[in-house]
């Protein structure tokens, strides 16, 4: 709630969304769609791209779609650090779920950190796109007025490593699925849960050697 008693307008920079609704998007989705129930939510404002848009329809009463038609990754760059800072004046919360934020906001921000891949693993990305996740995160940590979510403790560490400005400032909220899984129940013993889109990056061979190694273990169950 805000300090009026009023609840929160929050607006959502999700400008860089890829055209399959991958990892980002579900987060963003499942996100807001509870979050829209809870009575300390006003509204909510998703900036999305043209593409995203039948994705995210029909999400809840609470959010609105400012839809953008955009062509590129360049194009949403450009609209989320030109644009939202006029557009989102009028609320009171700026979530920037794509680990970059807008730089010139002047309100509230946090920012989902769900990787620095760019940093791990650089040949995954190219010299242009290496430049802009570098500074545009290290930008954002210096200037400090944004809050930081990770995903994961791993990523944090690989935050704090890289960008240790953000330490103070940044925390982990886990978005990975918890069980049961499916329609059965919680599996017994210990257990293995592997989640994610089928890509190089995604280090699925490393999964698959763990499973090669540990499944045969009377504990473990297929």
């Amino acid at each position: 709630m805000n300090a009026d008693g009023r609840g929160l307008k929050v607006a959502v920079n999700a400008l860089n969304l890829p055209r399959h609704p991958a990892g980002i998007s579900q987060y963003v989705r499942c996100l807001y769609a509870r979050l829209a129930q809870s009575p300390e939510i006003a509204a909510v404002t998703l900036h999305i791209p043209a593409h995203a848009a039948e994705f995210f329809g029909g999400l809840h009463p609470k959010v609105r779609l400012r839809i953008y038609r955009i062509g590129s990754a360049i194009a949403g760059t450009l609209c989320s650090q030109a644009l939202l800072p006029l557009r989102t004046r009028g609320d009171d919360l700026l979530h920037s779920v794509g680990n970059i934020a807008v730089l010139a906001s002047r309100i509230p921000q946090l920012v989902t950190v769900h990787d620095l891949c760019h940093k791990t693993v650089p040949d995954r990305f190219g010299p242009v796109k290496r430049v802009y996740l570098t500074w545009g995160l290290a930008l954002s940590t210096w200037m400090g007025r944004s809050r930081y979510v990770c995903v994961s403790e791993n990523t944090l560490r690989d935050l704090i490593r890289f960008h240790p400005r953000a330490g103070g400032k940044a925390g982990v909220v886990h978005s990975a699925a918890r069980f049961p899984v499916g329609r059965g129940g919680s599996p017994r013993g210990p257990r293995l849960l592997c989640v994610g889109t089928i890509e190089p990056g995604k280090n699925l061979m490393l999964a698959f050697r763990a499973l090669a190694r540990h499944l045969p273990r009377p504990e473990f169950q297929r």
